[in-house]
């Protein structure tokens, strides 16, 4: 008899967007005989499965994107939106005349049943021969509702088996307002449905707490913060071929600027990057600072951007590699090593992309929005801009940077690495999850998920 871990993601392993619960399938792997990760919407090809843990299975059931498939979302949303559950006729009632968030309903109810549809069959022929089944969501939406509707279904097929139900909440998930619609479907049903909902950031937990403090009990929510292995441990064989794939991105060449950034995103407005392009404008303009700006990340704003930051030249070499392999983004951060990171977003949970770059030694200076208090600390291997920084106070710290001794900037480097050694390690966090999602502890029990970080 198996302990059966079910793990609910939107897209991964099809496609990048919930890539890093990757990296918790290690630790997961080692509490748990057999473990299936299913995309509710899957997209892309089907990936190769051979590099994942051994007792890690991928089933993919539905993929999106076809004629058919959007046949059957549009049967499954019509269908749902007139769905005799209780909890649907309770949130449609919640809703009152609001078409907009009707018709959202409608389409998030048809998407999540159809996953439920789909996976039914292979969730109970694993869970036939497990004596216990751990239901877990990556994130508080339609992945989430799908383990809930799974977890209510399964006692019906198989009687006395232990269920257990948990979920991450990031960002987009968590704030109601982060949406146009100002809406995320079965608040309710979803928080009080759970054993343990696990949210990447303080600031998260201390938003629900807040949002539905008179409305059910959430002591249940917990700070669950995310975390990535050490980039620096790599195999030789891995790196030889990453070190060809950063020559054919032109990242090789060592650079001859007094400053080099890094920024890792979609671009796009929430991102922010014209003002950055504005603070490098004013840089050109105010010194003769030779600059050399790497953007990570493809969107539809990034030719744009190009056009922008073209028209620095010579004085801004900028770099647009596109949509980089995540490797390879890490291989070139370890070689080239450059000076600052910068995030000027005006919304996030708590950016991953920032403890990738602080595990390899490179200060980050960001914007204190969402969880990124939590992880970049002023004079602990970063600065916090507020919210609405100007263009004006990101040039005058970013030529207080290149004018500081090169012994002050290892200093920094070197921090910038502790900071995340301490609050984003993989080794420090996971396997305690691992082991609440087990039922081997509690999540009272564990600090890490019960008291505030210090650095809040």
């Amino acid at each position: 008899m198996q302990r059966l871990l079910i793990v609910l993601t939107m897209v991964y392993p099809n496609s990048w967007k919930d890539r890093f619960v990757e990296d918790e399938l290690p630790y997961l792997a080692g509490q748990f005989d057999r473990i299936i990760v299913c995309p509710v919407n899957a997209v892309g090809k089907e990936p190769d499965h051979g590099h994942y843990p051994d007792r890690v299975e991928i089933l993919t059931t539905n993929r999106r994107g076809s004629f058919v498939a959007r046949c059957r979302d549009c049967g499954y949303a019509w269908i749902s939106a007139f769905g005799k559950r209780p909890d649907q006729q309770a949130e449609r009632r919640k809703l009152g005349k609001n078409l907009k968030k009707h018709l959202f309903l409608a389409y998030f109810d048809g998407r999540c049943a159809q996953a439920f549809h789909d996976l039914k069959p292979a969730v109970l022929a694993a869970a036939e021969s497990a004596t216990s089944v751990t239901l877990y969501s990556y994130w508080l939406t339609a992945a989430a509702r799908t383990a809930q509707l799974l977890a209510d279904w399964l006692p019906t097929r198989c009687p006395g088996l232990k269920i257990s139900l948990f979920s991450r909440g990031h960002g987009y998930d968590v704030y109601e307002y982060a949406n146009s619609l100002h809406y995320l479907p079965y608040r309710q049903a979803l928080l009080t449905r759970f054993d343990g909902i696990f949210v990447c950031s303080q600031n998260g937990v201390d938003y629900m707490k807040a949002q539905y403090k008179d409305q059910f009990d959430l002591s249940h929510v917990y700070l669950g913060r995310l975390a990535i292995p050490d980039p620096v441990v790599q195999p030789a064989v891995q790196a030889a071929k990453l070190s060809r794939d950063l020559a054919s991105l032109n990242l090789t060449s060592a650079s001859q600027a007094d400053l080099t950034i890094v920024t890792c995103s979609r671009a796009e407005t929430e991102k922010r990057l014209d003002l950055l392009v504005q603070a490098l404008t004013l840089v050109k303009q105010q010194s003769g600072l030779r600059l050399t700006w790497v953007h990570f990340g493809a969107g539809p704003l990034l030719d744009n951007l190009k056009e922008q930051a073209a028209a620095l030249a010579p004085q801004l070499k900028s770099i647009f590699p596109g949509a980089t392999q995540h490797e390879v983004l890490l291989k070139y951060y370890l070689d080239q090593k450059p000076d600052l990171f910068i995030n000027v977003s005006e919304r996030e949970g708590v950016p991953v992309s920032i403890m990738e770059a602080m595990a390899c030694s490179i200060p980050a200076l960001a914007t204190a929005v969402g969880g990124t208090p939590e992880l970049v600390r002023a004079g602990e291997g970063g600065w916090l801009w507020p919210a609405e920084v100007t263009a004006a106070r990101i040039a005058k710290d970013l030529l207080d940077y290149a004018g500081r001794p090169l012994a002050w900037r290892e200093q920094i480097r070197r921090q910038a690495r502790q900071r995340w050694l301490r609050f984003a390690s993989a080794d420090q966090y996971y396997p305690e999850l691992a082991a609440i999602l087990a039922g081997q502890v509690r999540p009272h029990d564990v600090p890490l998920f019960t008291s505030e970080d210090e650095s809040l």
